[in-house]
């Protein structure tokens, strides 16, 4: 018998979520706190047994008294008419055997993780004197972050599957996790559950059991007998040391296992000390092909968080670039992240730290705030979080998606943060609206913001709020919000996270060891950092200590002026890097230094003035037009795409008169000659009216915007879910226009005609609408290529352009074969496809918006570049700006390399090309 959708004792019973021999799991309200928890309720059958309701009350009151984050509480327990009730912390996301089923192998890091949190749980069971005695998988839960959590303490030996249980007495546990004093049915101990935990590595290490596939009689002997196989064999790239924790995590003899299970972890973060964690080998984590709609917008996500931020600016940091520029090495592991940060909780409590960003993050419980000084490295330190989050969401689907967005976009609507958030992933990552919004609901992403010094000043306690209310409105989702330090401060109110990481400035300490890294003359370096406090200052920043290498290497000290003003040093600074960045170039560069400057400023003061971090090329937009090629833009634009559709369909109807007309005299009929002088009379009216409609749309034409159209792909299914608008709005329009075409047809040549026109306009609208209701904007996808918003659209242009022609010309011609003869019907179908195909391709509203995107960014390129505020080919010169190392290429956009270089370009003001 069900319980869904009864209350008992305060908890009101939601849909059944598991079942096993002796019970039934239930998701279920608390309603005096408003959560969800989960209930276990024993079967009536056996919470009627005096002994199994005692040993299964003793049982309960042990696992209460045990307190840990990785453990699972028990909320409440009862006995009542239904049976024995246990109320748990409901955890999201399944077990540790889900993740295993669907993922396979898990990587080192992400293995180490877990096994670290399964094993301060039962170091805490074993200190209160509890041996799990069922450790495996499916006990192990994964909450939406990631983390695991032990549960069924003395509990699942007794509610576990039947499948799984030994019916004797004495033996009680799951059988392919059973160490071989168990399967005797001897005394159990906590070196009990590290053999399990020994079984449990071995498994998620190799994506599968160590005894797989064997059957009952023969796994049971393996386990007493024989050794657990190796791990290299299906693993080569761990560590050796690595199959030699296992082996004595299961090693036969409890008496010759690890004392204890923090033994067992110190053993095996020994192995993996110097080794890059993080690496995910392609050969053991492999997953499956994402297939369903989901998986592969979770997949293109990741890939563009990835792409843009990870590879695009994290592994082309400016310290790598000097590394690069300059021919010199480093010496691993000397300058990753080479500063100290303080760590600051709620409560005002402060420590000094050099832990890895994800540990604090992990145990900030994921809100955290990063605060530094201007190119201290926060930035850096936000995208290594990002890095090896994107490590556990890619290896566990059931991971929030971690994605940066920068905040500075913020205030130009002051947006609530869910709309805010939607908006982002549709104009930064080319997130269709509808899934975005899915994800914000469901709050499936995991937020780094960066950027909270970069909000206008006037807008910036505004968005701290904005950011507090989406916290309280979504209090699960993890937050990580990076700011400058003295802006922060400067704030009315705070975030509400759960603590601060302050970025250090490095020592003199940390700038000698990056020096000694390079092989290079930095000795004239040295000497003048040593001598001038200005420069010292600047050093203390790993930004502008790179900057320093690569502007000052090799310089003697005496050619470096000194100045008291750490702005003006600064601006010094920059000139000379830039100035070095021309020297360095062997080659004939496409554009001279003083276009280079030019165009550089106004990107730097145009991404300045309108908040943006990252240029895309389709985001140039008609406003960067001074005022008077804005009224030509808007003249050509009115005129082209709005009066273009009228006046080619006046050119189809005075094509089509006279064909049609010779089709009716060859077959004998009389022609009304009057009436047909009228009708062409009217179709070439219609281009004067085209005219008219298009200066009539000026006004409007002002507050257009460009605006790329989403990636689109076909989908029957979308065609069916939208088949009863489309015949609607097909049938509507088709009746309308064919009332107007029959009319004039039928009076030409007869009620013949007309009524042929009527069906088959009505027919053919009907078949359109059908096949582009099919199309859906659901796929999510990766920009690796400049302008490629634009590419897209005429894609998209292309494909409606073709798709309305052919279905109206066909269905047109078809039908007047059938009501007159097959060359009438072709002449026919022939004489509407050929213009149909032009105002299709051309015209822009509504019926083909890709060809007015595609339409609007040329007239807008060409203007632009007319007022000197682009060059004729901006890709390549986006590229040529990179190749300086100005620019960086993420993507398919530019950033600069910091913000520091942006504000020192768009200070420049350089007249024109010739005066930069």
């Amino acid at each position: 018998m069900t319980l869904t959708g009864q209350t008992i004792r305060g908890y009101e019973i939601g849909n059944r979520v598991g079942s096993g021999g002796y019970g039934e799991v239930y998701l279920a309200t608390q309603l005096s706190v408003d959560r969800d928890v989960a209930v276990k309720v024993i079967l009536p059958q056996y919470a009627s047994d005096p002994k199994f309701v005692a040993d299964f009350e003793t049982e309960a009151k042990l696992v209460a008294q045990l307190e840990n984050k990785y453990i699972v509480p028990l909320i409440d327990y009862w006995q009542g008419d239904n049976g024995v009730f246990l109320v748990m912390r409901y955890v999201r996301g399944g077990s540790l055997k889900d993740m295993l089923e669907k993922q396979g192998a898990l990587s080192l890091s992400h293995t180490l993780r877990l096994l670290e949190q399964v094993a301060e749980a039962l170091a805490v069971a074993h200190e209160a004197g509890v041996v799990h005695r069922d450790l495996k998988p499916a006990n192990i839960l994964i909450d939406q972050r990631g983390n695991a959590y032990l549960t069924d303490f003395g509990i699942a030996k007794q509610i576990a599957d039947n499948t799984d249980q030994v019916t004797s007495d004495t033996v009680r546990g799951t059988l392919a996790y059973m160490s071989p004093e168990q399967i005797f049915g001897q005394t159990v101990s906590q070196q009990t559950d590290i053999y399990a935990l020994g079984v449990m590595l071995y498994e998620m290490l190799a994506g599968r059991h160590p005894f797989e596939g064997l059957p009952t009689t023969e796994m049971l002997y393996k386990h007493v007998n024989e050794a657990l196989p190796d791990i290299q064999d299906v693993r080569d790239d761990l560590p050796l040391s690595i199959n030699e924790v296992i082996q004595k995590a299961t090693i036969k003899a409890p008496t010759d296992r690890y004392d204890s299970v923090p033994d067992m972890v110190t053993d095996l973060k020994a192995t993996v000390s110097g080794v890059h964690v993080l690496a995910l080998p392609a050969a053991i984590t492999a997953k499956k092909k994402p297939t369903t709609a989901a998986e592969r917008n979770r997949h293109a996500m990741l890939q563009n968080v990835r792409k843009f931020w990870i590879e695009g600016v994290l592994e082309n940091s400016l310290h790598e670039t000097v590394m690069i520029d300059l021919g010199m090495t480093d010496e691993a592991g000397k300058v990753d992240n080479p500063w100290d940060t303080l760590l600051r909780t709620p409560r005002g409590d402060e420590t000094v730290t050099n832990e890895h960003i994800i540990d604090v993050f992990d145990r900030l419980n994921g809100k955290v705030l990063v605060l530094g000084d201007p190119g201290s490295g926060k930035t850096i330190t936000l995208l290594t979080l990002a890095r090896d989050l994107l490590l556990r969401a890619e290896s566990d689907d059931h991971h929030p998606m971690p994605v940066v967005f920068n905040l500075s976009s913020w205030a130009e609507r002051q947006l609530p943060l869910t709309e805010w958030l939607v908006e982002e992933l549709n104009t930064k990552y080319q997130v269709p609206r509808r899934v975005g919004t899915k994800w914000v609901e469901d709050d499936d992403l995991l937020l780094l913001l960066d950027g909270l010094d970069e909000v206008a000043l006037d807008s910036r306690d505004a968005c701290v709020n904005a950011i507090n209310l989406y916290r309280s409105e979504h209090g699960f989702v993890d937050v990580v919000v990076c700011s400058r330090i003295a802006d922060y401060e400067a704030l009315h109110g705070q975030l509400r996270l759960n603590g601060a990481i302050v970025i250090q400035p490095l020592t003199d300490v940390q700038i000698t060891t990056y020096l000694d890294t390079l092989h290079g003359d930095t000795q004239p370096l040295r000497d003048l950092i040593k001598r001038d406090e200005q420069l010292q200052e600047l050093a203390a920043s790993p930004l502008m200590l790179s900057i320093m290498v690569l502007a000052y290497g090799g310089s003697h000290t005496g050619n470096i002026p000194d100045y008291d003003d750490v702005e003006k040093q600064r601006e010094h600074l920059f000139s000379v890097y830039v100035r070095r960045a021309f020297e360095r170039r062997t080659s004939k560069p496409l554009y001279t230094q003083q276009e280079t400057l030019y165009y550089l400023h106004v990107l730097a003061r145009t991404m300045r003035r309108e908040g943006r971090s990252a240029f895309y090329i389709e985001d140039l937009q008609p406003h960067l037009l001074n005022e008077p090629l804005q009224r030509r833009y808007i003249i050509i634009v009115s005129v082209a795409f709005f009066s273009l559709a009228t006046l080619l369909m006046g050119f189809t109807f005075g094509v089509n008169i006279p064909i049609i007309s010779l089709n009716i005299a060859r077959s004998g009929q009389a022609i009304n000659l009057p009436v047909t002088i009228l009708v062409l009379f009217a179709s070439m009216t219609t281009v004067l009216y085209g005219s008219i409609h298009g200066v009539s749309n000026y006004r409007g034409a002002r507050t257009l915007e460009i605006n790329p159209i989403e990636r689109v792909e076909w989908s029957f299914a979308e065609m069916l879910y939208n088949a009863l608008q489309s015949i609607k709005v097909g049938l509507a329009l088709g009746i309308l226009y064919g009332v107007i075409m029959g009319g004039f047809f039928g009076t030409v040549f007869g009620q013949r005609m007309g009524i042929a026109m009527l069906i088959s306009v009505s027919i053919s609208s009907v078949v359109v609408y059908l096949v582009t209701g099919g199309f859906v904007t659901s796929a999510v996808e990766t920009k690796v290529r400049p302008n490629q918003g634009i590419r897209w659209s005429f894609n998209h242009a292309i494909i409606f352009g073709i798709i309305t022609p052919i279905s109206y010309g066909s269905v047109l011609g078809i039908a007047h074969a059938l009501a007159f003869d097959a060359t009438f019907g072709i002449s026919f179908g022939l004489a509407l496809l050929i213009p149909l195909l032009l105002v299709s391709s051309l015209n822009g509203e509504p019926a083909n918006p890709g060809s007015a995107v595609v339409g609007k960014h040329i007239v807008l390129r060409y203007l632009l570049e007319r007022q000197g505020l682009v060059p004729r080919n901006i890709a390549a010169f986006l590229d040529h700006a990179s190749s300086l190392i100005f620019l960086r290429k993420v993507g398919g956009g530019y950033i600069f390399i910091h913000r520091y270089l942006l504000e020192y370009f768009a200070g420049l003001e350089p007249d024109s090309k010739e005066n930069a």
